[in-house]
């Protein structure tokens, strides 16, 4: 594994956005339909790098959507939560730094950062907006 810094994490950022734009996920019945897929990152065999759709449990017995950006070099560098029973979004994320609007949790052993920002809202559109802003910030 690797540090992910600004720059990395920019592209990763712009990569999970053209997937997102690419598979046309607008609604949570668009996340629904792909659950159990992913997608490789410019149909790239030889990194193997992915965004992958799931359904898991969550909090209160209710499920999250997750989609998250898995790669060998970095694992999961970003994640989207959405959980419509209890109507909010989490943007998930590795930094070799802190982002500011995003709060740290946890630091993996080469020094990555675990951060999360919790959106009210549980609109994948809302969470596409994080995305760009994130990418505008890095």
């Amino acid at each position: 594994m690797m540090k992910i810094s600004s720059t990395d994490l920019k592209k990763i950022s712009r990569e999970f956005l053209t997937v997102l734009e690419a598979e046309n996920i607008q609604t949570v019945g668009d996340l629904d339909s792909r659950v159990g897929t992913s997608v490789l990152i410019n149909d790239s065999e030889k990194y193997k790098s992915h965004v992958s759709f799931a359904r898991k449990d969550s909090i209160h017995d209710t499920f999250a959507y997750v989609v998250s950006y898995n790669s060998p070099d970095y694992g999961m560098a970003l994640e989207v939560k959405i959980n419509t029973a209890l109507k909010y979004s989490k943007v998930i994320l590795k930094l070799d730094g802190v982002l500011n609007g995003y709060k740290p949790y946890f630091t993996d052993r080469i020094g990555n950062r675990f951060q999360m920002k919790r959106i009210d809202c549980f609109c994948p559109k809302e969470v596409m907006k994080e995305l760009r802003k994130l990418e505008s910030i890095l």
